[in-house]
């Protein structure tokens, strides 16, 4: 026996577990330092996000209501269910308990419903407004807030099943956060996640689609026609329509956003569903949980670079706190009796409301 040869390969094997443990570690000290930040800066921007849409003089229109409860529920995971996620990772083990974990598995799937169902459905919203304007008396801020009140109850009514033994909340596989059971494979829990997938990813994406295409379709094959009414009814009704089409194509980046952040932690469940999911690397198993988590970021970056008057209303806010932020923006800071300041730029005023939508 080649004494000299085990040995060799037991170094070598205890070599690889070592390095493999440290790469581990330092994946999930990452992990805790990048959903710090998602923590900090989601929390941040979507609550100056609704102040500035609350704040300015704006009408309440279906669209910016949507925006708003698509913050609210951007903040509430920012606050309530990232941190869980970076303490836990920082301590490689989850350390809020068993009711920590149901809490936590229940709020992320409610939560992420309800932003699905409502970008679904002011994507639908949008699509009626361009294509289909005899249903658009159906459309109204009571049908609003009876929608949003709907969206929210499905998430809720979807999210509590497994808390009355429909499928159950446990640990995923890298001990850090906790989720629906993928893997349970008995025939009510098999039932539940199939519903789940239809109701709360296929149906609502679909729907996104055949929105979006239809609204395509619409402004292309009614280009000739579009141009005579532009001619025929003058400037303002061609601002108006510009702005429209800015907004559905803010949506559309939106609505891309959310579902590709979401789309592989769908992919590694539809895994878990059909296969053993302890055979995936635990790294790269973690990564789709916190794309879909990162998500709650996305829509104030995305009207920060795409919304030029949310742009502009942000740096007068910004330079109202930060004499820095005067002097770069060319501002000019005017001193008032109260010792209160004001600020004034010539150069990048903001003209009239901030608006996100101009429809009712």
């Amino acid at each position: 026996m080649n004494f000299s040869s085990i040995s060799k390969d037991l170094y070598a094997c205890n070599c690889t577990s070592t390095d493999n443990e440290a790469f581990r570690r330092g994946m999930l000290q990452a992990t805790a330092i990048f959903m710090l930040l998602v923590a900090i800066f989601g929390s941040l921007f979507n609550s100056m996000f609704i102040y500035i849409l609350l704040e300015q003089s704006i009408r309440k229109s279906r669209t910016n209501i949507y925006v708003i409860t698509l913050c609210v529920a951007s903040i509430l995971i920012a606050v309530f269910i990232v941190p869980s996620l970076g303490i836990s990772s920082l301590a490689d083990n989850w350390v809020f308990g068993e009711h920590g974990c149901i809490l936590h598995g229940f709020a992320m799937t409610a939560l992420g419903l309800f932003q699905i169902f409502i970008l679904t459905v002011m994507s639908f919203e949008k699509y009626i407004i361009m294509a289909k304007k005899s249903w658009e008396r159906l459309l109204s801020r009571t049908g609003t807030t009876v929608t949003i009140i709907g969206c929210s109850i499905i998430g809720l009514f979807l999210g509590s099943c497994p808390l009355i033994g429909w499928n159950s909340y446990k640990l995923e596989e890298q001990k850090t956060a906790c989720a629906i059971d993928w893997s349970d494979r008995s025939p009510s829990a098999l039932c539940y996640t199939v519903l789940l997938m239809f109701i709360g990813l296929v149906i609502p994406v679909s729907i996104m689609i055949f929105s979006y295409v239809n609204i395509f379709l619409v402004i292309r094959g009614h280009r000739h026609k579009l141009h005579q009414t532009l001619r025929s009814n003058g400037k303002c009704y061609e601002n108006m329509l510009k702005r429209e089409i800015k907004v559905i194509k803010t949506m559309f980046i939106l609505v891309c956003a959310f579902v590709f952040s979401w789309l592989p932690y769908s992919a590694i469940s539809l895994y878990a569903v059909f296969d053993d999911v302890t055979k995936v690397n635990p790294v790269l198993g973690m990564l789709p949980a916190l794309f879909a988590k990162a998500s709650v970021i996305w829509n104030p970056i995305i009207y920060m670079f795409i919304n030029q008057s949310y742009k502009k209303v942000l740096k007068e806010k910004l330079s109202l706190y930060t004499p820095a932020a005067c002097a770069c923006c060319h501002c000019k800071c005017i001193r008032r009796g109260d010792n209160t300041a004001t600020v004034t730029d010539t150069n990048n005023a903001v003209h009239g409301s901030f608006i996100i939508a101009y429809h009712e």
